[in-house]
């Protein structure tokens, strides 16, 4: 009678409540298996604590994570004062309260654009319409498959990988929101630097595009140029420094290609304060007309690059009015491709 099975697991309850009980400040504990409005089964945890105090349920949560399966944690905890009983003194699951969903919970609206993309993946993995930042993602439905659904979905969303256990255990929106914001912000920060050394071999794609653009027709042949209109006010100021940061980061937009003392062609790595780097500036206000302005991109866009010297990223900024900017660069494609745009 202590087996169920949900979602294609055969669950022994019992199991479950012995983890619970190992859990401090519990003294008795019921799991049950009962459907939610869709039909599915969730895995439900009553108990009775020592002198009537509750205790925290996400960190019961996490406790019983670190000794079951996911698909074996309950979905929903509710404390109660003595359990129902039947005549013959037995425990009256029937007449056991529905567990606490969260409804009484003060909803709290997303508030940053993490939130507010989460919470419309949340709605559109557990089909329900309002998603607040302190919901718990199992007390409004969730379960494994649908969790192995969310992974998925950020993934999708945010570019982030996020292991299924930090989300069992961080199963409320606003924990993983800043979950999701500190992996994007890692990510940027562990970006793999190169092993010292005075240079390095180049790869076969490289050493085919060095050797065209040796040939005056095919110089240009790999500029990988890009255009964009702006509004607003500009501070060049931070633009250049913004630019300066993204050198200093990535190393392979410091890099250029020489011939050694040996006649091979290898990939040096200059430091910033040498590569001479800064956005051009151009105040094309009032008189430019289209034609010239596009005259102006074209010769930007086909100006070939000095492998040797670099840098290969050429950034310029043309203001077309007080409050309006013409933002290009052009890039050699021995240094970028399509995913680096």
């Amino acid at each position: 009678d202590d087996q169920v099975k949900i979602r294609g697991y055969r669950i022994e309850l019992g199991e479950i409540e012995a983890a619970v009980l190992a859990f401090e400040g519990i003294r008795e504990a019921l799991v049950i298996a009962r459907e939610d409005a869709s039909g599915d089964k969730q895995l439900c945890c009553y108990y009775l604590t020592h002198e009537q105090n509750d205790i925290d349920r996400a960190n019961l949560r996490a406790f019983l994570l670190s000794r079951l399966p996911g698909y074996m944690v309950p979905n929903a905890y509710l404390m109660l004062g003595a359990f129902p009983l039947t005549a013959n003194g037995k425990v009256d699951k029937k007449a056991l309260p529905l567990p606490d969903t969260g409804a009484a919970r003060e909803h709290t609206p997303p508030r940053n654009s993490t939130e507010a993309q989460l919470a419309g993946i949340w709605k559109k993995v557990l089909d329900i319409h309002t998603v607040g930042v302190h919901d718990n993602f199992f007390e409004l439905g969730g379960q494994s498959l649908k969790i192995t659904r969310l992974a998925s979905q950020i993934h999708h969303v945010f570019d982030v990988m996020v292991p299924l256990r930090e989300l069992f255990s961080a199963p409320s929106l606003e924990d993983q929101a800043k979950y999701i914001d500190q992996a994007r912000r890692s990510a940027f920060s562990a970006i793999p630097v190169a092993p010292p050394s005075d240079s390095y071999i180049l790869s076969s794609s490289q050493r085919r595009m060095w050797i065209l653009s040796q040939f005056e027709e095919g110089n240009i042949a790999y500029n990988m140029p890009g255009a964009y209109l702006f509004e607003g006010q500009l501070d060049y100021t931070a633009l250049n420094a913004a630019f300066e940061q993204l050198l200093q980061r990535h190393e392979i937009l410091r890099t250029v290609f020489r011939e050694n003392a040996d006649g091979e062609i290898r990939q040096y790595i200059i430091p910033l304060a040498d590569l001479n780097f800064k956005i051009d500036y151009q105040d094309l206000r009032p008189s430019t007309g289209l034609i010239e302005l596009d005259s102006i991109i074209k010769e930007s866009f086909l100006l070939a690059f000095d492998l040797a010297e670099g840098p290969l990223l050429r950034v310029a900024i043309y203001q077309l009015a007080d409050d309006r900017w013409l933002f290009t660069y052009v890039m050699h494609h021995i240094i970028s491709d399509g995913w680096s745009m």
